[in-house]
């Protein structure tokens, strides 16, 4: 009897088990499919514009996985990654990469496909939030480990998004060499699949890029060629930013060669596109630039003050009554010329300053570059371009306002860093080495 009693509790428990099993299964079950549901819902949001309903649908979407399904289901993950992406578009940098981290590790131990494919997937978003962010050496190290798994996976990343972010990296970090090979590479990959005999948008800015690096490594003729070609070629795209990249490098590439008329010529031309959106009297914020820059380079340092002074005005006037931003309030963006900086106040800082020492003004150019210094030291990397031509004019104005000791310190670090991050032979290691030598030590007169 007592056999019997054992023997009907542990079916009654097994079946009990078995019930919360089927139970338990039918739950998940339903969890996925809402998750899903939602997933799918964000999605179409984003899709239609409504990028704020989105990311508050696809962030419910992830936090239901996580708890219902776990961080590590591929469900889970597909909600983060996708959240994580509308979080980008948003600009919400932070959360952004929180996200997107989120789903990179959880699906890190897995050795199956799907995950994989998808961890490769949020590395890759997470790259380019990073470079957006302003963080390009973290960028560069999640995109080479985005590349070291595609290529596990067998997926080719050549003319892909990512493969140009991690060029853009590459620039920012003074890895010019690498970023011309990706870039060129990258085009070229996206030239084959392009219409027979058409260049489109995303090749021209890719050949864009690839004059700016090399002006950038010093290879201004390699530079003014590549940037004509991109000029002939963008017949098909009249408004594309290749265009206005293009001319602006080729305009400072022809500066760079003492060629600063020619400079001017082709800054006027690109002044004169029709474009569409924004003031009329705002020039492109790079063509802007490069014209202060050809006009700088000629001794015409009132003209270019003017030029720098209206931009200015123009364009704190369509701001409204919050006017423009100060250099401190700039983030860099990939090129490396202080005209590629992306805000307009961070480049036309610059230009001023530099009108202004020329002007025999060195006080006034001190107030107007010292918080664009100040923003290169905190945002920039240690050798990126902008940072190191922004740290030449700083030198060349404390000498100029007798400040000698301040100057040869600040001028020999330029000198040492221009030397390790582009070689003894590039033309901006040679002037600031110019400008190191002009300052005369105080019992020199």
């Amino acid at each position: 009897m007592g056999s019997d009693v054992g023997f009907l509790a542990e079916r009654r428990a097994r079946q009990a088990g078995n019930r919360a099993a089927v139970a338990a299964a039918g739950a998940r079950q339903q969890a996925g499919q809402e998750t899903d549901r939602l997933t799918a819902e964000g999605r179409a949001q984003r899709r239609a514009g409504a990028r704020e309903a989105a990311a508050a649908t696809l962030a419910e979407a992830a936090r239901l996985g996580t708890d219902l399904l776990g961080p590590d289901d591929p469900r889970t993950l597909l909600a983060g990654s996708e959240h994580g992406r509308t979080l980008m578009l948003l600009r919400r940098w932070a959360e952004a990469e929180q996200a997107l981290r989120a789903v990179a590790d959880a699906a890190a131990p897995h050795p199956d496909q799907r995950r994989l494919a998808l961890r490769l997937d949020a590395l890759g978003a997470l790259g380019a939030v990073l470079l957006r962010h302003g963080r390009p050496a973290a960028a560069a190290a999640v995109l080479e480990e985005h590349r070291e798994l595609a290529r596990q996976l067998e997926y080719d990343l050549a003319g892909s998004l990512s493969a140009e972010d991690l060029a853009d990296a590459y620039v920012l970090l003074a890895r010019g060499a690498e970023a011309v090979h990706l870039y060129a590479d990258t085009a070229a990959h996206r030239e084959a699949g392009a219409a027979a005999g058409r260049s489109d948008a995303a090749v021209l800015r890719l050949r864009a890029k690839l004059a700016r690096a090399l002006l950038l490594l010093g290879h201004h003729v390699q530079a003014e060629r590549a940037a004509r070609a991109v000029l002939g070629a963008a017949a098909d795209d009249p408004a594309g930013t290749g265009r206005w990249m293009a001319a602006a490098a080729l305009s400072r590439a022809l500066v760079l060669q003492d060629r600063a008329a020619e400079g001017e010529a082709v800054a006027r031309e690109a002044a004169a596109w029709p474009r569409a959106g924004g003031p009329e009297s705002a020039l492109p914020l790079r063509i802007g630039h490069a014209l202060a820059a050809a006009l700088n380079a000629q001794q015409r340092h009132r003209e270019a003050l003017e030029l720098v002074l209206a931009q200015l005005a123009v364009r704190a006037a369509a701001a409204g009554p919050a006017g423009t931003a100060g250099p401190a309030d700039a983030s860099a963006a990939p090129g490396g010329e202080p005209g590629e900086t992306g805000e307009a106040a961070t480049v036309y800082h610059y230009d001023l300053a530099a009108a202004l020492l020329g002007l025999g003004r060195p006080e006034e150019a001190r107030q107007a570059v010292e918080g664009l210094v100040a923003h290169c030291r905190a945002a920039l990397a240690p050798h990126d371009h902008t940072g190191l031509v922004v740290g030449t004019l700083y030198g060349r104005v404390l000498a100029a306002l007798g400040r000698t000791e301040e100057a040869r310190s600040e001028l020999a670090a330029n000198v040492a860093a221009w030397r390790e991050g582009y070689g003894p032979e590039h033309v901006r290691t040679l002037a600031a080495e110019r400008a190191l030598a002009a300052v005369r030590e105080p019992d020199e007169g």
